[in-house]
């Protein structure tokens, strides 16, 4: 069995297979290199890693946007649809609204009308019995007037009567 090393190889089951796996190789004197090629090496993955990770996001960031400019579009469409049917609500309550007005109205003259009817029936019917009252009354004070004249009358005249039966039995005496 051949000893493992320390540095991976491109077929071992930890490396992933985008990785370029270098060997460093240190040859006298040469750590300070290696150290750089090592720094190098990092820098690369870590720079790798970043932009992969910028990629990432970029396209995550451009999904996303393509989603919210989708929903976004969804959204207004909906909020359009949701304002035409709000207005097309108002629009049915107002004509609601103008007929039971109208009916309202409508009903409210006939109530009128019937009420100007009722009173101007009852003040016909008062003052019909009011004028058969005043014209009682009249009458009772023309009758009781005319009686009194009658009285009046009669008593004249048989005074009239008896001064005349007097003046005629004072003739008659003379003659």
């Amino acid at each position: 069995m051949v000893p493992r090393t320390l540095t991976p190889t491109w077929d071992d089951p930890g490396v992933p297979r985008n990785v370029v796996v270098t060997t460093i190789s240190v040859a006298g004197g040469g750590a300070r290199d290696s150290h750089n090629a090592y720094a190098d090496f990092t820098r690369d993955i870590i720079k790798k890693q970043e932009l992969e990770a910028l990629r990432f996001f970029q396209k995550a960031h451009e999904d996303r946007s393509r989603l919210l400019d989708d929903r976004e579009t969804r959204l207004v469409e909906m909020a359009e649809s949701a304002a035409q049917a709000a207005e097309a609500h108002e629009n049915y309550r107002q004509e609601q609204f103008k007929e039971a007005l109208g009916y309202l109205q409508e009903c409210y003259q006939r109530e009128l009308d019937l009420a100007r009817r009722v009173v101007g029936n009852e003040a016909n019917e008062t003052l019909s019995q009011e004028i058969e009252k005043q014209q009682a009354m009249w009458e009772a004070r023309m009758l009781r007037f005319q009686e009194n004249l009658e009285l009046t009358w009669d008593k004249e005249r048989s005074l009239l009567l008896q001064d005349k039966e007097v003046s005629l039995l004072a003739l008659k005496n003379q003659h």
